[in-house]
């Protein structure tokens, strides 16, 4: 998974778990990772609003850069 191995090329201690309503209620802040939007920053839950926080940065940033490197390889 993209968003695992860019998690832990930028050193961020990455867990897969089930998490609560009250673990993102406490979050300082939450993002959404997949392939198709590959890191999507979460700005309001319930009543809560977060801004885009560094770690939902610099996993932007890095998931751009693995797929702009990935997609430049020659293939053929």
């Amino acid at each position: 998974d993209v968003g695992l191995k860019v998690g832990h090329d930028h050193g961020k201690k990455i867990e897969e778990e089930n998490i609560t309503e009250d673990d993102l209620l406490g979050a300082d802040e939450i993002f959404i990772t997949s392939s198709v939007r590959e890191v999507l920053p979460v700005y309001c839950l319930d009543d809560l609003s977060y801004d885009v926080g560094p770690v939902t940065l610099q996993l932007q940033s890095g998931y751009k850069n693995y797929v702009r490197e990935y997609l430049s390889r020659e293939w053929f």
